[in-house]
């Protein structure tokens, strides 16, 4: 895959999906005891599911995982490498694009600059962002900066890479984050830090990368979110048709997972498909009475991280509608 705009097919067989979820005995959780690190579990999971696609690495992962924010983490990982195929198996990446205006090419202000003037130097990195997820645990950074304006005005976007050890670069936590607090959220200065011209990713930073993400995010943190509460739903012995309705979904994250990120038919059954799952997970606010305090809290608290830039897809669903007549 080139771009994150193309049609992505080898999403694997849902068969070994259903096989690995509904085994009789199935596989213990990895521990995510409070104050623990997404890293090692990540990384144990990632050995665990080694030759499994991604979106089927995004369910898995939402089924061990002990709680909702290691659910997103995982699928979080899995979205990336949707978009990123080359990514390392094992080590925990992030994308680094909110600035204080938002993430569209007209809000970023961090830059690619020549160091030493005009025609001549060493490439720099210059800038900062926010709303960075898993900041303080990744090893690479996957950062969102201008190489200028184009003659048409469009701020010109390129992705790069970063490893976390590059000088310059520094993370420092967000305060005040109510919602999945076992993973990190963080704030990224770039004060310079230098870069190779091979660690600028080719095609277009935002058409080809940031754009399609958003939507690959949505489909992999909604599946993962299903593997949770899947599991949920197993322990707690709920009724086997909440279980047949999140099989569903599931099977219809599947299918959208292959399509083109970039054309409005996968965005319209994209929209419904989140639509039912907000129904569906209303409904099952009633079980969680059954689980223990602490599980129920923690779920009422988490479950908001679907509506996480709920504008900015309501915006996108609606540029689709239009974009079809």
């Amino acid at each position: 895959m080139a771009h994150g705009s193309t049609a992505y097919r080898p999403t694997g067989s849902i068969g070994r999906l259903w096989r690995w979820l509904l085994a009789p005995t199935r596989p213990a959780k990895a521990a995510a005891q409070p104050g623990s690190s997404f890293v090692p579990w990540w990384s144990r999971l990632s050995d665990e599911l080694l030759g499994w696609t991604p979106f089927e690495q995004a369910v898995a992962g939402g089924f061990q995982a002990t709680c909702l924010a290691f659910a997103f983490g995982a699928a979080y990982q899995m979205a990336l490498r949707r978009i990123f195929p080359w990514l390392p198996r094992d080590l925990v990446a992030c994308i680094a694009a909110t600035e204080e205006g938002g993430a569209h090419p007209r809000a970023i202000r961090t830059s690619i600059q020549q160091h030493g003037g005009q025609g001549g130097g060493a490439l720099v990195l210059v800038g900062r962002k926010k709303w960075i997820t898993l900041a303080a645990e990744s090893g690479l950074f996957l950062v969102a900066a201008s190489t200028g304006t184009a003659p048409d005005g469009r701020n010109q976007i390129r992705m790069v890479r970063v490893p976390r050890d590059a000088p310059g670069l520094s993370v420092a936590p967000m305060a005040r984050v109510p919602i999945v607090p076992e993973i990190s959220h963080g704030e990224v200065a770039f004060d310079g830090v230098r870069i190779q011209p091979d660690a600028i990713i080719p095609g277009d930073g935002y058409a080809d990368y940031l754009r399609p993400f958003r939507t690959v995010e949505d489909v992999f943190v909604g599946a993962g979110l299903l593997g949770f509460v899947f599991r949920a739903s197993l322990e707690l012995g709920w009724p086997r048709a909440v279980v047949e309705l999140m099989a569903c979904q599931v099977a219809g994250y599947h299918a959208i997972a292959g399509e083109d990120m970039a054309a409005p038919e996968t965005h319209v059954a994209l929209g419904g498909l989140l639509a039912q799952q907000r129904l569906l997970l209303d409904q099952v606010d009633e079980l969680w009475q059954s689980a223990d305090p602490a599980s129920k809290d923690a779920w009422n608290r988490d479950k908001a991280i679907l509506e996480v830039a709920g504008k900015a897809r309501a915006a996108r669903l609606d540029t689709a509608w239009k974009r079809l007549g």
